[in-house]
């Protein structure tokens, strides 16, 4: 059994990176009836025994939570209540004793503190909690092995809803973490956030009500579960639900975000997908359209596997048109826009494509065949591939993945006209190239063509 310390105390986390070693935190009261920090650490066979812990002067405080990679690491995190307002409060086990770790004051005069925090090696932790001004928000720290630092705020929490909580954090590597806990105000309901390396972004946490809330996060390589209760009708009952995390380096949370290049008549977009929301993974894309003067364009669907389209701009706008890319899935989407500005051409437009050295053999050979130029080659190899997919419509796009936008030293230009600007739109999407890749791509498959055909 746990050790108990003071007139009163409490555990409230634990964390056992091994079958040999856990440690506990929490709070005991003396007779002064003021809290203070307490740690227990077990041995794997049947003794928990009380190590000391730094407290700071009569300062109230307590440890919510603790995280532990080995009997060597481990990091508590809780709060203190100064003279001005209750701080965050840290410390470190290097396997002998605790020492505090400096967390950066945010605001002295805000109510800090932190209910959760999650360590997947020496080099990486996070805790997380919330602060109180003049309303309440949620708060998070990183740790890189050698400093806390305040990281971004989730963004899109769900305005008017005024007041968050975070009450726990789990993080399977440094680019996949889940924190958890409610908000409140005007639409209540269970809080969710999805930490991708980058920025932390919020989840919604289906099926909510205002009076959920999600008390606890467990993530492994796959995603996160999360659990907490929900109350109604004065009955209390568990909730819970399943986070597909994406654990690859770079991958951006919440909005797709997206880069563009232009020319005359059209723009092609890239993106980056976002992380999937909730338990079910983005199911598409779509790309929507207004005008400056705010009317309603054209809508662009895409499969899930997309990561960019080029989509014609406006024939008659001067004043541009704003591009909204929503990544949706079976509960709901976020979206990323983009607004450019006029004035939009309408005629032919120039397509260059750069060609390295060791490609001009084949490139001029294959516009030999044909008694074309290279620039004549590149439009009509085009053609020749919009045809041979008219033959067999695919049912959905087929992005070429391992296509490499290379720099000269050669640059080819195909001119294209109003009317064959649409067959062009139509096979970089469905490749997901740019129409200048597009050229390229066309051409070299042409040239394989020959090659097999012994040309």
């Amino acid at each position: 059994a746990m050790k108990s310390k003071g007139i009163s105390s409490g555990a409230n986390g634990v964390s056992c990176p091994s079958t040999s070693f856990c440690m506990a935190v929490g709070w005991f009261r003396g007779t002064s009836g003021i809290s203070k920090t307490l740690t227990e650490v077990f041995d794997g066979i049947s003794t928990w025994k009380i190590v000391p812990s730094p407290n700071v002067g009569t300062s109230p405080m307590m440890l919510a939570a603790v995280s532990c990679t080995s009997s060597t690491f481990c990091v508590a995190a809780g709060h203190l209540t100064n003279t001005t307002a209750k701080q965050p409060y840290a410390l470190q086990w290097d396997g002998a004793i605790w020492s505090r770790m400096a967390i950066p004051v945010v605001n002295a005069s805000n109510a800090i503190g932190l209910n959760g925090v999650s360590c997947t090696s020496p080099m990486f932790c996070v805790a997380v909690g919330s602060h109180q001004g003049l309303t309440r928000g949620t708060i998070e720290f990183g740790w890189n092995g050698t400093a806390w630092t305040q990281m971004h705020a989730p963004t899109d929490l769900g305005a008017p809803s005024p007041e968050f909580d975070f009450n726990a954090v789990s993080c399977s590597t440094p680019t996949a973490c889940v924190a958890v806990g409610h908000e409140s105000g005007l639409v209540g309901a269970g809080l969710a956030a999805v930490w991708d390396g980058v920025v932390w972004s919020h989840n919604p946490f289906t099926g909510t009500r205002p009076d959920d809330t999600l008390y606890a996060a467990f993530c492994t390589t796959g995603g996160c579960a999360v659990a907490g209760s929900q109350t109604i009708a004065a009955n209390t009952s568990p909730i819970g639900t399943w986070y597909s995390v994406s654990t690859t380096p770079g991958t951006v949370a919440g909005p797709p975000m997206i880069n563009a290049t232009r020319g005359e008549g059209w723009i092609n977009l890239k993106w980056v997908p976002p992380l999937a929301v909730g338990p079910d993974p983005i199911i598409g894309y779509r790309i929507s359209t207004w005008t400056g003067t705010g009317a309603v364009g054209p809508n662009f669907d895409f499969g899930p596997d997309a990561r960019s389209a080029t989509v014609p701009e406006s024939s008659n706008s001067i004043v541009g048109y704003l591009y909204a890319l929503t990544a949706s899935g079976p509960i709901g989407g976020s979206r990323d826009e983009m607004l450019f500005f006029g004035p939009i051409g309408s005629g032919p437009v120039d397509i260059t494509t750069d060609w390295v050295s060791s490609e001009l053999p084949r490139l001029q050979q294959s516009a030999d065949y044909f008694s074309l130029t290279p620039a004549q080659l590149q439009h009509n190899a085009v053609a020749i591939l919009a045809f041979l997919l008219s033959l067999s419509p695919p049912t959905g796009s087929t992005p070429i993945s391992d296509h490499v936008a290379d720099v000269g030293p050669t640059s080819i230009t195909s001119t294209w006209s109003v009317a064959d600007q649409p067959q062009l739109v139509s096979v970089a999407n469905q490749y997901a190239l740019t129409p200048s890749e597009t050229q390229k791509f066309a051409v070299q498959l042409v040239g394989y063509l020959l090659s097999v055909g012994g040309h």
